[in-house]
């Protein structure tokens, strides 16, 4: 199952490649509940220069995607993210 995806989430840990960025972010789903995502976001072209880094650890941004459920876990593909905080 896969559906569009628009949240505001608290990054806890990143790791950046080459052209990637993964890592885990926290949402909130209700006033005193929160859940755990699994997010990527693919930078740049093939050209190599796309390694920039858009957000950090302890960021809020807000971000764009499709979202995949799998075995309990949230998985995020981001297509548009904008930083918050």
């Amino acid at each position: 199952m896969c559906t569009i995806i628009t949240r505001f989430i608290y990054v806890k840990s990143l790791v950046s490649t080459n052209n990637l960025l993964r890592g885990t972010g926290v949402f909130r789903v209700n006033e005193d509940e929160y859940d755990e995502v699994v997010f990527k976001k693919f930078c740049g072209g093939g050209g190599g220069g796309g390694n920039e880094k858009l957000f950090d650890v302890g960021d809020i941004v807000q971000v764009v995607g499709r979202l995949a459920l799998e075995d309990n876990l949230k998985y995020v593909c981001i297509n548009i993210v904008d930083l918050v905080f």
